[in-house]
């Protein structure tokens, strides 16, 4: 998104990941931005990530792995010549600073974590990931985050960052060419990874009882994850086979609202909710977790329904309410369309330009007096 919004506001991007297979690297290369890869990670690794979870801060970032990877960004570097570096997967943010380091280039960082996610692990190794990501951090001429809930968390582990920590929300302009097309059947949409934290259990167990009132209810999972094989086998032991349909990872959630009466998300961690910002900018009305990031973005009960992601019988009545009542869909729909056009593409490019603008002047006045751009 932000290498489109750059390459029509005049300027030139390119995308470089580290991982094979990503979807946001695929989706930049056919939208015509030049993109990097990197590659996988070296087969210990893998076999870390599959065997044992919790050894991944040690695996991912020895330094045979980072040093080839900090070699091949420092090339990239030398290939593009980009004015300003800017990263965003914490992986990356570690081989971006020591490639800023290195180079001089200006550089900053997004950060998408928030609370519930890997920083709330008080296990030994994100006990050292948490250090070390948080010294890493403070050679980055600034800090954007995607909520007012994860600038908190943040500086609730790294609270010297306040002076360069500022919120820049997502945004979700739907495609000009985007057209709903609800389905025949009463059919909801749940957009996102298939893991524990998304909560798919919750608002697979609902389905069972909104079920009993709206029989031929359909239930949209669109994602992958480590999750997907229970919530299957969830699926198939409640019955509910012909009422879930498992999309996999699917490149254009908007083809997904499209089919929807009603979105939901009952995460119980969320730095933003993207998805839920998207549905809300499709017109769909939104069942919500009540967690503080899903209140942000939503703007409360005007525009969503709000439950607690445990209470099953609340999810439940929601749904079918939602699904019964098509007066309540069109105005929570409208109003959520309405609350989405806050986070417009617009918006988020000039928060990122601006950004961007700060950090490059503060390295080029630290350059003409020799301080160090970072503090």
């Amino acid at each position: 998104m932000i290498a489109q919004g750059l390459g029509e506001s005049g300027h030139s991007a390119a995308v470089a990941t580290l991982y094979e297979g990503d979807a946001l690297a695929r989706a930049s290369r056919d939208g015509g931005t030049p993109t990097y890869h990197f590659g996988e990670l070296p087969l210990v690794c893998r076999a870390f990530r599959r065997l044992r979870p919790w050894a991944m801060p040690f695996s991912e970032y020895d330094p045979w792995w980072s040093a080839r990877a900090s070699s091949w960004l420092h090339g990239v570097v030398e290939e593009f010549r980009p004015d300003i570096l800017h990263s965003h997967d914490p992986h990356a943010t570690l081989i971006a600073g020591r490639v800023a380091r290195r180079t001089g280039l200006p550089w900053v960082v997004t950060d998408h974590s928030g609370p519930g996610t890997w920083r709330d692990d008080r296990d030994l190794p994100n006990r050292i990931r948490l250090r070390r990501y948080g010294h890493v951090l403070t050679r980055a001429l600034a800090v954007m985050v995607v909520s007012h809930v994860a600038r908190d968390e943040l500086l609730g582990h790294y609270p010297w960052l306040a002076d360069r920590t500022q919120v820049v929300p997502n945004a979700a302009d739907p495609p000009r060419d985007f057209t709903p097309q609800p389905a025949q059947r009463p059919t909801i949409a749940v957009v996102g990874r298939l893991h524990a934290h998304k909560n798919h259990v919750t608002l697979l167990r609902a389905l069972d009882r909104v079920r009993r009132v709206v029989p031929e209810v359909c239930l949209l999972v669109a994602g992958d994850g480590r999750m997907e094989g229970a919530l299957r086998e969830l699926a198939r032991e409640t019955g509910l086979e012909h009422n879930v349909e498992f999309m996999g990872q699917v490149l254009c959630p908007w083809e997904v609202y499209a089919k929807a009466w009603v979105a939901a998300s009952l995460s119980r961690a969320e730095s933003f909710g993207i998805s839920v910002l998207e549905a809300c900018a499709a017109g769909l009305p939104v069942l919500v977790s009540e967690h503080p990031a899903h209140r942000e973005v939503t703007g409360g009960e005007r525009n969503a329904i709000l439950v607690d992601p445990d209470d099953v019988e609340a999810a439940a009545e929601a749904l079918t309410r939602l699904l019964t009542d098509a007066d309540l869909r069109h105005r929570l729909g409208a109003n959520a369309a309405q609350r989405a056009r806050e986070y417009s593409q617009e918006a988020f490019m000039d928060r990122h330009l601006a950004a961007y603008g700060d950090a490059m002047r503060t390295a080029s006045a630290c350059t003409r007096t020799g301080e160090d751009a970072s503090g």
